[in-house]
């Protein structure tokens, strides 16, 4: 699955499993098909939002905070749900513009900010 983030403040779900290989074009023919919305946890645009191998979803936004996301497993009837698992306010000065999980250990996220620094957290 994917996911995109904006500017209304929401994260959207989207399954991509549709066949990508072949290029769609005109009304009906879409390739993504949209499962779940977040929102409700950034103030301000969130500018980047990271799926780790563990299949947790981080978010960073203008507001300066990092969210954590977990699909609730429990609740597939109409699709995937997804819960706030941590929220940190005020990880940066300034707008988080970039998160990212290592792909080396899916404990460590990297954000980077407008106030200049890069942060390592370890969950």
């Amino acid at each position: 699955d994917g996911h995109t983030c904006s500017d209304d403040c929401t994260l959207k779900i989207w399954d991509t499993s549709a066949d990508l290989s072949q290029p769609t074009t005109g009304e009906g023919h879409e390739s993504w098909f949209h499962l779940s919305t977040l929102s409700g946890h950034h103030g301000r645009t969130i500018f980047s939002a990271h799926w780790s191998s563990e299949d947790v979803i981080a978010s960073g936004a203008g507001d300066d905070a990092i969210c954590l996301y977990a699909e609730e497993k429990s609740t597939m009837v109409e699709g995937p749900s997804y819960r706030l698992i941590l929220k940190k306010e005020k990880a940066h000065d300034m707008d988080v513009n970039c998160v990212r999980w290592c792909p080396q250990d899916p404990r460590v996220l990297a954000s980077a900010s407008d106030d200049g620094t890069v942060k390592l957290w370890e969950l």
